[in-house]
């Protein structure tokens, strides 16, 4: 998957899986969101182990697990989950740190970077259910 389609995909699992947990319906497997997102099972199950390794889902103890939020969601920051997600398939031998200084380009990187960070303003999984979740 590209970069693009990780991140989204990330935002989108995130999502129904806080909205799920958040109004107390059942929660998600893998499956029934594969089915619901019309996608292959391969690259969600990747993806949700990504997840589950980052700390941001858990799977119940069901017959057939479950994904529920790991911490809570107004904890979870949107920047800092889509920093995780892009992050997640480096290596230790080639990471964005190990890569030579060129100024023009980690300029344009910067810039990028307090883009996102603006338009996020401090957004949380929390935020992002907006009018679905109640707000007591």
């Amino acid at each position: 998957m590209s970069n693009r389609l990780k991140e989204r995909l990330a935002l989108i699992v995130m999502y129904q899986v806080a909205d799920h947990h958040h109004r107390n319906l059942e929660p998600w497997t893998v499956n029934a969101l594969a089915d619901a997102l019309e996608i292959p099972i391969a690259p969600l199950e990747r993806l949700v182990m990504s997840l589950i390794a980052q700390g941001y889902l858990t799977e119940t103890n069901a017959e057939t697990p479950a994904l529920v939020p790991a911490r809570d969601i107004a904890t979870i920051t949107l920047s800092g989950l889509l920093d995780d997600v892009r992050e997640a398939d480096e290596s230790r031998f080639l990471r964005n740190q190990r890569l030579a200084a060129l100024a023009p380009v980690d300029v344009v990187m910067e810039r990028i970077h307090v883009a996102r960070e603006t338009a996020l303003d401090g957004m949380t999984l929390r935020d992002l259910l907006g009018d679905t979740a109640d707000l007591s």
